[in-house]
């Protein structure tokens, strides 16, 4: 190799050893996913075909009330299911100048400063992509799972394949009321005012309400940026600021019913999504962790390479608690 013969070494620690670093940089891009790492929903699994959340869709009809000598149901219900993802790779190259190298050489503080480029490079890049994933309407073959996707515009037309595996069209029954657990709550009539009038809040509190159960139900506000701006001039003297974890990790941030509410650049144009970040989350193999490959020269450019790469997908947990708002034109 020309130049400094302390380079790769400086390369591979600032990379390699920093790939915690590296993964917070990635999250730090988008605040969904700063959201799934900080409460613990950015899961690493040792290995699998796929990835697969388990699930409880239903509930044991023995537990009731009885007589004193009555007798106990025993039934044995088949309740516990798991949603099912393909593993995907979202990744990319850094290409590693031997020509800078050289130009650096004998300078170890340029050296390192290249090799901060590098990660920062890495972090910017793949930050970006996984973003792009997160919000795209209909993914291609090889592309994670995406929001647009798992929180529908139209849950009862989903094709189950696209949503973890599990049939949108199955319905259960508590207390003679039957409903379906696999699919995420909308809200489609027109807000054509929504800083003007009441009608996106009333959108906002009905989302929230239909998509709440119980201690479950979104925890997030998501929109795009022009909506958002609608939300924060319509709050006018009731504007509210409470999320200071979220601020401080760099995310500007408004406040409904105590949920954060985010303005996202990649957000589908005229929604406003109520999510729970509980309920859905990013699923990566233990071996491809944002991970980092060792350095190889290429076969035909005066350059080494080196791929960082996320294997993994975005996973589903609770359908019934995600809402989407679909129809705001003003």
């Amino acid at each position: 190799m020309p130049g400094n013969t302390d380079f790769t070494a400086v390369i591979t620690r600032t990379l390699q050893a920093h790939g915690d670093e590296i993964v917070d940089g990635v999250s730090l891009q988008n605040a969904l996913l700063w959201l799934f790492k900080s409460r613990g929903n950015l899961k690493v699994v040792s290995g699998g075909r796929t990835v697969t959340s388990p699930l409880i869709y239903g509930l044991n009809t023995s537990f009731q009330s009885y007589a004193k000598y009555g007798t106990v149901d025993t039934p044995d219900p088949d309740i516990i299911t798991r949603s099912e993802y393909p593993v995907r790779i979202v990744g990319g190259s850094l290409v590693l100048s031997w020509l800078e190298e050289a130009q650096n050489a004998g300078d170890r503080e340029k050296l390192i400063d290249y090799a901060e480029e590098k990660k920062e490079e890495a972090k910017i890049s793949m930050g970006t992509a996984m973003a792009s994933q997160l919000w795209t309407v209909a993914p291609g073959t090889t592309d994670m799972a995406s929001l647009p996707q798992q929180i529908s515009d139209s849950p009862s037309t989903d094709t189950t394949a696209n949503v973890g595996g599990i049939d949108p069209a199955t319905t259960y029954t508590v207390n003679a009321t039957s409903f379906f657990p696999w699919r995420n709550q909308t809200y489609t009539t027109a807000v054509t005012a929504f800083n003007t009038s009441s009608n996106g809040l009333t959108a906002m509190s009905q989302i929230l309400n239909d998509a709440s159960f119980g201690p479950h139900g979104p925890t997030v506000f998501v929109t795009t940026k022009a909506i958002w701006q609608l939300y924060d001039v319509g709050q006018a003297g009731n504007r509210r600021y409470t999320h200071a974890d979220l601020a401080d990790a760099g995310f500007q941030n408004l406040d409904y019913a105590g949920k954060p509410v985010l303005a996202d650049s990649l957000c589908r144009a005229n929604h406003f999504y109520a999510i729970n970040t509980d309920g859905i989350g990013l699923t990566v193999l233990r071996r491809g962790n944002f991970a980092i490959s060792p350095r190889v020269q290429a076969a035909n450019q005066f350059a080494d390479n080196i791929l960082m790469y996320m294997f993994g997908n975005i996973v589903l947990r609770d359908r019934r608690t995600q809402g989407v708002i679909t129809n705001i034109t003003g």
